[in-house]
């Protein structure tokens, strides 16, 4: 149920999706040209000892036919890149976390205004101006934004590390099927993750709580109701990730940014229709009216 109605809930609410789709192409544009702008000296410094272009497309015919000495190759190329070039992995690496940081920031300070439109649309019918939606939730939605980014970054930052390191490890022993298991890994601890901590955005448009009150009662909401948000979660994702996958190159990397603002707000949606529901609270669909009492 919790996926059927947050799509039905994106669906009736396109045009915020378009909305956010507009800020994040603006913030993926600035996003691409500072990171050009600061690796460029990076990668000039490394010559030519990398061709991405051919590595990428060796890596992709890999995975068609699935020919396992491609991963071997792919995993000897990065350790001996990794012992040669070891100061210029140390910037790249610390580059991509800080401009990572960057990027959930900017996305989590949209999510607030757009929670606050569609737990309106929920709650009476009515769509808010997402503007007006910006003022209302005002410094609080910033702060919930930055503590939310600085709490998740290190977690986020850690499961892609550690599921890269175990992916290596694995694809020398089983091939592709190491990769896909640890990417699948990865998927159901960020997923688990975002489990726990998607209740923020819930509490703080509902409830006028202290926003120390507002953490505690968020996070204990959290916990005790992963286990319904959890297989929703995991779907959508799942689903994001196989499209994202398979129109990254074809499309030019159009769809997955497309997909952002689309899973943006379909994650959103699922976290207040929990609160709907754990809460007891009715809620409005398409024009219908989901009962919650019991």
């Amino acid at each position: 149920m919790l996926v059927r109605h947050s799509l039905s809930l994106t669906l009736s609410n396109m045009q915020l999706v378009f909305k956010v789709l507009l800020y994040v192409l603006i913030v993926c544009i600035i996003g691409a040209a500072v990171f050009i702008t600061i690796a460029e000296p990076i990668f000039s410094s490394i010559g030519e000892s990398v061709n991405v272009t051919e590595s990428l497309t060796h890596f992709l015919d890999g995975i068609i036919s699935a020919d396992g000495s491609v991963f071997d190759g792919i995993v000897n190329s990065v350790n001996h890149f990794a012992d040669t070039h070891p100061n210029e992995i140390v910037e790249i690496v610390g580059l991509i976390i800080v401009l990572f940081f960057v990027m959930k920031l900017l996305l989590a300070l949209v999510t607030c205004p757009s929670a606050y439109v569609i737990n309106n649309k929920m709650a009476t019918n009515f769509t808010e101006g997402f503007f007006h939606s910006v003022m209302m939730v005002g410094w609080k939605g910033a702060l919930t934004a930055l503590v939310y980014t600085l709490i998740s970054t290190p977690i986020d930052v850690i499961i892609i590390g550690g599921a890269f390191f175990l992916g290596r490890w694995l694809v020398l022993g089983i091939g592709l099927f190491g990769m896909i298991f640890a990417i699948v890994l990865a998927l159901v601890l960020l997923t688990i993750r975002m489990s726990i901590m998607g209740q923020w955005v819930a509490v703080l448009i509902n409830e006028k709580l202290d926003f120390s009150l507002q953490f505690k009662r968020a996070f204990k909401q959290g916990f005790k109701y992963m286990h319904k948000v959890f297989p929703a979660m995991l779907t959508l994702n799942l689903a994001i990730f196989g499209v994202v996958t398979t129109t990254l190159i074809p499309t030019f990397f159009i769809i997955p940014v497309v997909m952002m603002p689309v899973a943006l707000i379909a994650f959103t949606i699922i976290h207040l229709i929990t609160y709907y529901m754990v809460n007891e609270r009715d809620y409005y669909i398409d024009e219908r009216v989901i009962k919650n009492a019991k």
